[in-house]
Parts: structure tokens; sequence; C-alpha cells
């Protein structure tokens, strides 16, 4: 599937959402999403990396406006001139769809 296939999938949960590119790399950047973690619900922006980021040797990576949790190890990180935080989790493969991708991270937060 191609990056903007995966993009309109990912619009269903935040319309806003731009693909973006970064060294070759795709990024998604989903500005104001609302989404559930740590228990919560939050609405901030969010950047989804569903390929290896020069970040870190994870797969795949979601980077956080804001921590969206005490819990963790959570690094701040920065990307596009912007300071985003994100939770060391490398349990996420990159050769699944951007929706299950995101879904895992999600899920991660504790």
């Amino acid at each position: 599937m191609s990056p903007q296939d995966e993009l309109e999938k990912l619009k269903a949960v935040c319309p806003e959402a731009e693909l973006w590119d970064e060294n070759g790399k795709p990024l998604v950047y989903m500005p104001d999403c609302s989404f559930f973690a740590g228990g919560k619900s939050h609405k901030m922006d969010i950047l989804l990396s569903p390929r290896k980021h020069d970040s870190g040797g994870y797969p795949t990576r979601l980077f956080f406006q804001k921590k969206v949790s005490e819990q963790g190890n959570w690094n701040m990180h920065s990307v596009k001139g912007r300071t985003w935080h994100a939770c060391s989790w490398d349990n996420v493969r990159a050769d699944q769809p951007w929706m299950d991708i995101l879904a895992a991270h999600l899920r991660s937060i504790t």
C-alpha cells in the first residue's frame, strides 16, 4: 500500500493528518489528535514514524507533543525543528499497516 493510501486510513482517526518527508522517510503529523493511552483520554499533536527514524534504532516510533504518562522510559527528540517526547518501545514492526503501528504504540503506554 502506498504512503498516501496509509495516510487516508489514518485520517479516520485524525482528519487533519499530513504526510511529511524526512530524509526520504515518511512521517505522519497528526495535529490536535484525540486518543486513549495510559488509561486516559488525550488531545495533542502526535507524529508517527512508520519506518526507522534517525532518533534511534527502533523500527517505528510515535512522538508526542508532551509526555502522556510518568511510567516508562521517556526521551525528548528534535524532529523537523520541534521538540517531541517518545517512550522507549521497540516491539512495533514496520511491515504492517500504519493504523496498526499507531495502535500498537498507543497500547504500549501505561
